[in-house]
């Protein structure tokens, strides 16, 4: 069992707590290995927003006029210290993001013969989705979804030479049998 903050408080992540866990037992020709680990991880990021402020010095909007000293260039603007407008947020939120791991697996060394050993097992895992603690940030909050709203589950995107790119997830299911 672990407990740890990794670096520090802002922009890092804390593991809060881990645990990992590993058998191997030995039996006949067979050598099994089964293992389990849960992290719950805690992610601060640094401070989003524009809370330093963001001059603009862009000399082509219609509303800016040369009557206001705009030299139409965004460089010369800013030379001769004329913006068009200053912006600064009034809170710095942090993203503090949470979520869980669990992943486990399960292994086994099968001595055939003394010329041959096989090697073969499975590993799983589940990663939660990220969870904002303090509602600083914008997700998808999967109860707000209304499932009665159409919703594109993939582009579908076609080239010049008529090849169809699409995410392998959506790839039809292929069944192999005797003809």
């Amino acid at each position: 069992i672990n407990w740890l903050d990794r670096w520090g408080e802002v922009g890092n992540d804390y593991i809060q707590p881990s645990f990992a866990n590993n058998l191997s037992i030995t039996h006949g020709d067979h050598s099994l290995k089964f293992g389990v680990y849960y992290e719950r991880l805690k992610n601060g990021e640094a401070p989003g927003g524009q809370w330093s402020g963001v001059f603009n010095f862009a000399g082509n909007d219609s509303n800016y006029t040369n009557a206001l000293g705009n030299t139409n260039y965004a460089y010369a603007n800013a030379l001769i210290g004329n913006f068009r407008n200053y912006q600064e947020s009034t809170a710095r939120p942090f993203t503090n993001l949470r979520l869980t791991q669990v992943q486990w697996y399960a292994a086994d060394q099968w001595k055939v013969s003394r010329r041959l050993t096989i090697n073969y097992g499975l590993r799983f895992g589940y990663h939660s989705p990220f969870e904002q603690i303090d509602g600083q940030g914008s997700n998808f909050d999967p109860l707000l979804f209304n499932p009665s709203q159409k919703v594109a589950l993939y582009v579908l995107l076609v080239l010049r030479h008529r090849l169809l790119v699409r995410p392998p997830i959506v790839w039809p299911r292929t069944r192999l049998r005797d003809n």
